[in-house]
């Protein structure tokens, strides 16, 4: 994420297509980090989950442009995603969430049962600019940590999220809030939603 986007990255203003800068990325082009992985993907469609609880994202078919008479999607936002990304993970830190199910939100503290009704990315303000969430609700304080799992979509209360190290892990609320207290990130969590 820190390469910039003369250089085939994600990194630089807003203005020019990027995230930002690593101290302060925005997740108003939040896309852009998985178009420049698309050598690797090969395909968008990895990016999207039938299991969405956003009706609104669309699955991508191509990385390339669609024009006049070709069937197919292109990828062109953050209406493609289905997932969050971690602003500031890094292989040194390997239990530092790196992308999960999108279905996540605020619910309340100590309280592992109560699923969040809204996801960070679901309101019009939030769909338009992207969320990056702060550490009252992500951070690796146990007692004030809100983040939760919806309970909307086919995965419930639980969804998969993929760590630093390259594992993925199934979490329920108290797992993942678990995860977020556990993993080692100096900068509280910033995570990214589309």
């Amino acid at each position: 994420m820190t390469v910039p986007i003369a250089s085939g990255g994600a990194s630089g203003t807003t203005a020019e297509g990027g995230i930002g800068v690593p101290a302060t990325y925005t997740p108003v082009n939040f896309y852009r980090i998985y178009q420049c992985m698309s050598n690797e993907l090969s395909t968008p469609k990895v990016l999207y989950c039938p299991a969405d609880y956003d009706a609104t994202v669309v699955q991508a078919t191509t990385f390339g442009v669609v024009t006049a008479g070709q069937t197919g999607q292109a990828f062109v936002g953050n209406g493609n995603l289905s997932y969050f990304t971690g602003a500031d993970a890094s292989d040194t830190s390997p239990q530092m969430l790196l992308l999960g199910d999108h279905a996540m939100g605020n619910a309340t503290a100590n309280n592992n049962t109560i699923a969040a009704i809204n996801g960070y990315g679901s309101t019009a303000a939030n769909q338009a600019a992207g969320y990056a969430t702060v550490a009252t609700e992500t951070g690796t304080n146990s007692a004030t940590i809100t983040a939760a799992w919806m309970d909307n979509s086919q995965h419930g209360k639980n969804a998969n999220v993929a760590l630093s190290d390259g594992s993925v892990s199934a979490l329920n609320i108290a797992k993942l809030r678990e995860a977020l207290k556990n993993s080692g990130d100096p900068a509280q969590n910033r995570l990214l939603f589309p």
